[in-house]
């Protein structure tokens, strides 16, 4: 493996992270954003889960201990793009990103087909069943994903619980950020409303 193909494959999953980071951010103030970052949380956990439930561990070159399947960054990436991304208008772009994640970490020998592949039949998972909560309330949304988080805690094998917890705990600052800011937005609504009809009374 040359080291120029190995620096361009590292540049293109950190590419591809700052700007899922970027769009984040510039979308701080939507309320979606922050059913998106829940999501995400929960694929993490999922992913945990998985990896010890099927316990193949990485490539022996890497020197390092945890899971091969699925691919986390496959994950980790497909979701975030694929909640991120309009897939009506913007499905080429969200397939060519998928294979851009694939093949870069085949390239750098960091997974093989078999654990992309399993990484993006979780990602179609992942990302149908967050559209399909989002069309719910925000508390049964935000439960839905703490129950299935705690179950699939309890479900794993091996001692990455603290890694889950973590997701786990941002699940649940997002989810009273999100209230605090549908709160205010609806209080500023109210404070629209109420001066308009000061005006029309006038």
């Amino acid at each position: 493996m040359d080291t120029l193909g190995l620096i361009i494959a590292h540049l293109v999953c950190d590419v591809l992270t700052l700007t899922a980071t970027y769009l984040i951010v510039i979308r701080v103030f939507d309320l979606k954003t922050y059913h998106i970052l829940q999501s995400y949380c929960f694929a993490l956990i999922f992913k945990c889960f998985l990896k010890s439930y099927i316990g193949v561990p990485l490539n022996p070159w890497m020197m390092q201990l945890g899971w091969a399947i699925p691919s986390g960054h496959t994950v980790a990436l497909g979701v975030m793009y694929g909640l991120l991304l309009d897939k009506k208008t913007q499905g080429y772009l969200y397939a060519f990103i998928l294979f851009l994640i694939a093949s870069t970490l085949i390239y750098c020998g960091y997974h093989n087909l078999l654990d992309v592949l399993i990484g993006l039949v979780c990602v179609w998972i992942l990302v149908s069943f967050a559209d399909f909560l989002f069309r719910f309330k925000a508390l049964y949304r935000v439960l839905t994903y703490l129950i299935l988080s705690i179950i699939f805690m309890n479900l794993s094998y091996v001692s990455n619980h603290a890694t889950q917890m973590q997701y786990f705990n941002y699940m649940i600052v997002l989810a009273v950020i999100e209230r605090a800011l549908s709160s205010f937005k609806n209080y500023r609504k109210k404070l629209r409303h109420s001066s308009l009809n000061g005006v029309d009374a006038h």
